[in-house]
């Protein structure tokens, strides 16, 4: 009986990577370059497997002339669902130019591990795990700003809850680091507040909160707490900005700027939700409403400026942007600044977004909707030039705990 069920899973195997290959990459299907598939569906379901079905640990099945895939030299992730019976089972296929691997689809969520020291590196930081790696980010390596973007409950937030823990760690094991925050929310990196050297904006007053729990605040204030949120925003990254004009009115040559790495640390600014800070009103007119929308755009349009100068001229004085956004669009990233975010990491997106963030549909096509954490990472390393990870996960109970541990 147990023979025949291996039987079974495999021959429906077989049928799902003939049908997948045959659909995508033969009769016009994909054109000759690297691009993922994800077919996330239910494609086989014989009635009578039994609950306990399991797919083996990993198994090679040669492909038919008929459906190889028309190129030579990249390899294809397609992630499946296989129903056997009540338990669904996700598999990952690696189809080869000749065979397809087949193995159970093993990334997910894992709670942040302790702080790992890179010795040849010591401002490295992980971001997540592959199969079998740890994928980190070196802001003294290729990428020194990041650009994070993904739709909205897909693990942004939760990323930059990563990045700051493991920097502030570091910092506490003597690694120079100075940390800068703006969080439009609110809410969302509060817990860092107390441990960084700069977060915005700032918490409302007091006197604000009751008047809107009593329901006796003026008219107009939502503008007013929008406009003060914004300049609390953008005196931040002027404090970063400050920083790097200093260090190049200081540094004098390329020795003198790893000098001042080395004795006052790098410097990093975190930008959540870029999207709600930036995204500009564009209101004309001249009524008092008009007019207040058109003095936070003239704020927003600082930020842009001052994040423009630190992103073109920061790397070698130690100066890091990270940006998350849900969408890396013209309005809120003009080119110049978004282009000067070489480090890309991006989870779930729409097909545009995708096409903003990695020049293909990966962040579409090939990301499930129902695992949030799941993203692309620019990986200059990998023939396809991304790899596919998992992030960790940090709630807010841990990330506190933790503060309060190292901090």
């Amino acid at each position: 009986m147990k023979r025949k069920e291996q039987d079974r899973n495999r021959q429906a195997i077989v049928h799902a990577v003939w049908s997948v290959t045959r659909k995508y990459w033969t009769a016009g299907g994909l054109p000759d370059k690297p691009e993922h598939v994800n077919w996330l569906a239910p494609l086989f379901d014989p009635g009578d497997w039994p609950a306990g079905a399991r797919i083996p640990e990993k198994m090679r099945i040669p492909l038919p002339p008929s459906t190889r895939p028309n190129f030579d030299e990249y390899r294809k992730h397609l992630g499946v669902v296989l129903g056997l019976a009540n338990r669904p089972q996700r598999l990952e296929l690696i189809v080869m130019p000749d065979h397809v691997i087949v193995m159970p689809d093993r990334l997910e969520a894992k709670l942040l591990p302790a702080h790992a020291v890179y010795n040849d590196a010591p401002w490295r930081v992980p971001l997540g795990e592959t199969r079998d790696r740890v994928l980190t980010w070196n802001p003294a390596g290729v990428f020194p700003h990041f650009l994070i973007a993904g739709l909205t409950g897909f693990g942004k937030t939760t990323l930059l809850n990563t990045l700051l823990l493991n920097l502030i760690r570091a910092r506490e094991e003597g690694v120079p680091t100075r940390l800068y925050v703006a969080d439009p929310k609110r809410f969302s990196l509060e817990a860092f507040r107390g441990y960084v050297d700069g977060f915005a904006p700032l918490p409302v007053a007091d006197e604000i909160v009751r008047a809107l729990v009593d329901g006796t605040i003026a008219p107009g204030w939502e503008a007013q707490i929008e406009q003060t949120k914004l300049q609390e925003i953008a005196d931040v990254v002027r404090t970063v900005l400050q920083i790097s004009i200093s260090r190049q009115v200081r540094a004098g040559n390329r020795r003198g700027a790893a000098r001042l790495i080395e004795t006052e640390g790098r410097v990093f600014l975190m930008i959540d939700e870029a999207i709600a800070l930036l995204q500009y009103e564009s209101i004309t007119g001249t009524s008092p409403a008009a007019r207040a929308a058109q003095a936070r755009d003239g704020i927003r349009k600082q930020i842009v400026a001052d994040l423009g100068q630190m992103t073109f001229m920061g790397r070698e004085l130690g100066i890091h942007v990270v940006v998350c956004t849900n969408r890396p669009d013209v309005t809120v990233l003009p080119g110049p600044v978004r282009a000067q975010l070489v480090g890309r990491l991006a989870f779930r997106l729409d097909a545009e977004g995708s096409r903003m963030v990695t020049n293909t549909d990966l962040a579409f096509t090939s990301l499930p909707l129902d695992v949030p954490g799941r993203y692309w990472l620019i990986d200059p390393h990998n023939t396809l030039g991304w790899e596919q990870g998992h992030g960790y996960d940090a709630p807010e109970a841990f990330v506190e705990s933790e503060l309060a541990r190292v901090a």
